[in-house]
């Protein structure tokens, strides 16, 4: 990769971008006040809150009933659904207490775990690290695999990590992060701060735990504001394009989000969480369902489903006239 990208990625990780970060009082049109952090595109830290802005109407019935009838139609085993209006905190949950395999999904605490690191000694995104084992399949998109042997800039191994989703970038990082922390401080932090004790997440997570990692990510509350930005504006460039994206009819919008695909001997599970971008009114959506594993096709339609529907009530409450 050429090296100018690397610098202007170092460079958003030290933060040295800083005129125009800033902390302003805001007024909407009812008088109404939120104070947030400024100059960010991916972040909204909180900082004093007083009558949030518009309210969205709740949907959850809608959305709801559609699970209901993928499941009874045996579309599906189990289908579990969290949304969050991030400007005025409305959310709803269905089949929120399910546990589900998070599978690739758990890279996102993994670099926000190595980020945590970087925020210490920032030149460790230069550190070369060695790819010695390899970590399940490679299950990368658009990109080559790893060579074992070879040596890759720490920051590179974390770009392969979510935007190809490459299981072995997400091995060489999580042995670093092991061997840097002295096996667990940042991860147990990470997952204390979002409330996941007392189980192994990567075996079992439930819906709503996971979205938290979006909303620390999206309030700067684990991460300083640089790296948070840095994480988020990472997971915007993805390359699966699929299940919430394809439910988003402009692409203009932006989604910081992350998959998750898992078969088993008895069923197949496919997840997908993050941040949709909507013009004034950003949301987190996760959907996380588990069906046949005959029928894999059916998960994604139900995430896209899911997406557009949340997307055109989204749309239609918020579209300027």
């Amino acid at each position: 990769m050429k090296n100018v990208y690397w610098i202007v990625i170092y460079t958003i990780i030290l933060g040295s971008c800083s005129s125009n970060k800033h902390s302003v009082f805001e007024k909407n049109s009812n008088n109404i006040s939120i104070d947030r952090t400024k100059g960010y595109k991916y972040i909204n830290p909180l900082l004093d809150c007083g009558i949030q802005f518009k309210e969205i109407t709740p949907f959850v019935s809608k959305i709801r009933n559609y699970v209901n009838t993928k499941i009874e139609n045996g579309d599906a085993k189990i289908i579990s659904v969290y949304f969050r209006h991030l400007n005025n905190g409305y959310w709803f949950g269905i089949n929120e207490n399910t546990k589900f395999n998070p599978a690739s999904m758990m890279k996102v605490p993994i670099m926000m775990e190595f980020l945590k690191i970087a925020e210490q000694e920032p030149n460790v995104v230069y550190k070369q690290l060695e790819f010695k084992k390899k970590f399940g399949d490679c299950n990368y998109f658009g990109t080559d695999s790893l060579i074992l042997g070879n040596k890759y800039p720490a920051i590179e191994l974390l770009e392969r990590m979510i935007k190809y989703s490459d299981n072995y970038a997400a091995g060489v990082i999580y042995d670093f992060n092991r061997l840097y922390t002295n096996d667990s401080v940042f991860f147990n932090e990470v997952m204390i701060n979002n409330n996941i004790n007392g189980r192994n997440p990567y075996d079992s997570v439930i819906i709503k735990d996971y979205a938290g990692f979006f909303r620390i990510l999206y309030n700067a509350s684990f991460l300083n504001k640089q790296m948070s930005e840095f994480a988020l504006d990472l997971l915007t460039s993805t390359t699966f394009k699929y299940t919430i994206v394809r439910g988003i009819n402009d692409s203009t919008i932006n989604v910081a989000h992350k998959f998750g695909e898992r078969f088993t001997d008895n069923d197949y599970q496919l997840h997908d969480c993050g941040i949709v971008y909507y013009p004034n009114e950003p949301y987190i959506l996760c959907v996380m369902t588990r069906g046949s594993l005959d029928e894999p096709k059916k998960m994604d339609t139900i995430i896209v489903d899911i997406s557009r529907m949340v997307y055109q009530e989204v749309d239609k409450q918020f579209k300027k006239k």
